[in-house]
């Protein structure tokens, strides 16, 4: 496409790319509210990983965020068991029942203040 205004055709195309990064510039990065990521995978487990997806008929990319969200939510409850087990040491006993599931409670809610549900 030629753009001419006023008979030069260079001040037409500026305006059209003017016009254009105004348009890209309306766009907000990362709108798609993922981000991509590169990691380093032994071949071996590149292939179990890869052999595993296809079976549970899951992308690569689906694979790979499913297990480490689980491996996440894992480290997450052992820092909860933690300061679980912190609380039993540091008092000498677990309290009674309703002592300990107000206890878990309030770590859980706060844990999972920032969750989204």
């Amino acid at each position: 496409m030629v753009a001419k205004i006023d008979g030069d055709t260079r001040s037409g195309i500026s305006e059209v790319k003017t016009f254009l990064l105004d348009m890209v510039c309306l766009v907000k990065p990362g709108y798609t509210g993922t981000v991509k990521t590169a990691i380093s995978v032994p071949d071996d487990l590149f292939e179990r990983f890869e052999t595993a997806a296809r079976r549970a008929g899951m992308s690569r990319s689906e694979f790979y965020r499913e297990a480490a969200k689980a491996y996440a939510d894992q480290l997450e409850g052992n820092e909860i068991t933690a300061a679980m087990d912190a609380y039993i040491e540091r008092t000498g006993d677990a309290g009674s029942d309703a002592e300990w599931t107000a206890a878990s409670r309030q770590r859980l809610a706060e844990a999972t203040a920032d969750d989204q549900w």
